[in-house]
Parts: structure tokens; C-alpha cells; sequence
């Protein structure tokens, strides 16, 4: 897939390498439940969200799969981008494949390059280029063509595995079965130079791990709320948009208030309880805001990079929500942009509150 900026921009996504200019043809799909039944074919570069995708049918073109559980087991006749806790490719691509989450697995067949990186990586299918691994425990079982590159806390070469080039590791414990095929050289790579190593231990593999689940965390969350009250998933990003002012003075009070009331509740015995309860919804707010913020942020970008086509409002949250994991990396920035999140998507929950007092039919 071409090089793109909106992927650059947002993680996971930034590995497909669509063009900003070409992504307004994408087809969008996206809901709780997504599937794409056996004999059906999409045409086109497509891209799929949902709490749980699969994809049983054909993709004439690229496929793009983003939940928090991604099977694919039709054929993709292009590449193949997915991101998702658990990730089950047993389908033919005919492109190259990138995969990223806490489990992956590859019993399909690859015609060119892979990717993959997560905590439990079963790569046993058949790949035409070379393979690229990074994740806590790795299984090679499959027939590759190409070079073999893995990173692994443990590895295990298995006795179905066939590599046609070389095998390059570095693992802590590594097994490997007699009955492997390499007709390369099966080397361990050298440890990075000191000034190459990353600063404070900073572990590439752990970090793409923990911002995975954050996304997938929060996209499954979304759904829920699309799920449990959709209208809320819009209203309170629109309250943010059309009255900012108001969304930021209530979302201070509340954020400021919220505390203190718990403080003032929790002083007292009878008032513990109480002040507990209150602590939790506050702590749940919070995390939700995010949920709201994603919304507000990626119906921005997907309006632009759709040419004003509208979209579904859980790709909008994804894009979103994946920026916003993306730049909670940046040091200092992070603390500003919790503190943004937080107050407007506040604010904006406490108009859409006070909305739905005054609808509230009277007794």
C-alpha cells in the first residue's frame, strides 16, 4: 500500500501507507458486529472497524481491519493492515501483510511480505517475501521464501517450519526442532552498540503491545456507548464544537468540583460510601472522555479526508482515538492534552446532561 500521511499521523494505521488523496475512495464498514459473509467480494481498498470483524468473503483490494478480534479467512487480492488484540489470518493475501496485536496468528498464506508484532506470535502459514517479527513469545511453523528476521523474549522454530533464506534472532530461550529446514544461515543478531540501544530501555515491542490494547480498550468502549445510547456518542462532541465556550467553563467546574465533593463526602462517616460511588463515576468520566475526544477529533480528519462524504462514527472514533493514544507519547504534551480532553469532553457531557433533564418528561 502507498505511503500516507493520515497513517503517519495515526499508529497503527500509519502502516498502510495509503495516500491522503486515495483514501476518500476507501470503503468504510463499521459497527459492533462486522461481517462479511462467505461469497461476498468487496471491491476496492476497504476498511473495516468494529468490536469484532470478519471477514469470511473476498476483498478485491486492500483491507484495512481494526477491533479488538480480527479474523480473516476469505481471500484479500492486495495487502492487508490489521491491528486488534486477536488476530487470525487463515485466508490467501496477495499482497503484503502487517499485523499488530497482544495475539497474532498466521496459518493462511502470505504472497509477499510480513510483518508482525505482539505478545504471542504463531506465524505457521506460508509467506513469499521475507517475514519480520517482534513479540514476547514467537512460533515458526510455516514455509517461508525469504529471510526471517525475529525478536522474541522466547523462540520456537517448529519442526513444519521451511525457511528458503536466512534466519537472523535475538532471544533470551530458543528451541529448535531438529527437523527445521533452513537452508540459510541461522544466526543470532549482535546486540545493538551502546549509543544505538534506546534511551531508559525503551522496549519498541512493549510499546507498540500497550498502545494496541489502550486503542483496542478504547475502541471496544466506543462501541459499547454506540451500542448502549448512540446518540451520546455524537451529542456531546457536537456540544464541544458549537458551544466551546460553555463546554470549557462547565468541564473546569466539574473537573475541579467532582474532587472536592468527594473530599467533603468522604470526611464524614455516613458520607463514604457515598464518596466512593462518586469516585468511580468520576474516574469513569475520565476515561470515557477520551471515547468522546477520539470522536470530536477524528470526525474532523475523516471529513477533510473524505472530501466532506460522511463516515461512520466508530471509524471517526478509531482515527481519533488513535491519534490522541499517539501524541499521550509525547512528554509534557501528554499532561496538556489529558487536562484538553478531560475538561471539554466534561463539559460537554454535563450540557448534553442538562439537555436531557429539560426533555425529560414531566410527572
Amino acid at each position: 500500500m502507498k505511503r500516507t500521511a493520515l497513517i503517519l499521523t495515526a499508529a497503527f494505521v500509519a502502516a498502510t501507507g495509503v495516500r491522503a488523496a486515495d483514501f476518500s475512495a476507501y470503503t468504510v464498514k463499521s459497527g459492533n458486529y462486522v461481517h462479511v459473509p462467505a461469497g461476498e467480494v468487496l471491491t476496492g481498498g476497504t476498511v473495516l472497524t468494529g468490536a469484532v470483524v470478519v471477514v469470511d468473503g473476498d476483498v478485491d483490494g486492500d483491507l484495512l481491519a481494526f477491533a479488538a478480534y480480527v479474523e480473516v479467512n476469505g481471500d484479500v487480492n492486495g495487502d492487508l493492515l490489521a491491528a486488534a488484540a486477536t488476530i487470525i489470518v487463515n485466508g490467501k493475501v496477495a499482497g503484503s501483510a502487517q499485523c499488530y496485536g497482544a495475539a497474532v496468528s498466521n496459518a493462511g498464506s502470505v504472497a509477499g511480505s510480513l510483518e508482525a508484532a505482539g505478545a504471542a506470535l504463531f506465524l505457521r502459514g506460508i509467506v513469499g517475501g521475507d517475514v519480520k517479527s517482534a513479540g514476547a513469545a514467537t512460533w515458526l511453523g510455516g514455509a517461508f521464501a525469504g529471510d526471517v528476521e525475529a525478536e522474541s523474549g522466547y523462540l520456537a522454530v517448529e519442526d513444519d517450519a521451511r525457511v528458503a533464506g536466512d534466519v537472523s534472532y535475538r532471544a533470551e530461550e530458543l528451541e529448535l526442532s531438529p527437523a527445521a529446514a533452513i537452508a540459510g544461515r541461522f544466526e543470532e543478531m549482535p546486540e545493538p552498540e551502546p549509543e544505538e540501544k534506546e534511551e531508559k530501555g525503551f522496549n519498541f515491542t512493549w510499546w507498540l503491545i500497550k498502545n494496541v490494547w489502550t486503542v483496542v480498550a478504547l475502541f471496544v468502549l466506543a462501541a459499547f456507548v454506540a451500542w448502549l445510547r448512540p446518540v451520546m456518542l455524537t451529542a456531546i462532541p457536537d456540544n464541544v464544537r458549537t458551544r466551546p465556550v460553555a463546554s470549557l467553563l462547565l468541564g473546569l467546574a466539574v473537573f475541579v468540583g467532582a474532587p472536592v465533593a468527594v473530599l467533603v463526602l468522604a470526611v464524614t462517616l455516613v458520607g463514604i460510601p457515598s464518596a466512593l460511588i462518586l469516585a468511580a463515576f468520576y474516574a469513569m468520566a475520565l476515561y470515557t472522555a477520551y471515547v468522546f475526544a477520539g470522536v470530536f477529533l477524528g470526525r474532523l480528519i475523516t471529513t477533510r479526508l473524505f472530501k466532506g462524504r460522511e463516515t461512520p462514527v466508530l471509524f471517526a472514533a478509531l482515527v481519533g482515538i488513535v491519534i490522541l493514544v499517539l501524541a499521550g507519547n509525547i512528554p509534557y504534551f501528554k499532561v496538556l492534552l489529558a487536562l484538553a480532553v478531560w475538561v471539554f469532553a466534561l463539559g460537554g457531557a454535563a450540557i448534553y446532561a442538562w439537555e436531557m433533564r429539560k426533555t425529560r418528561p414531566q410527572r
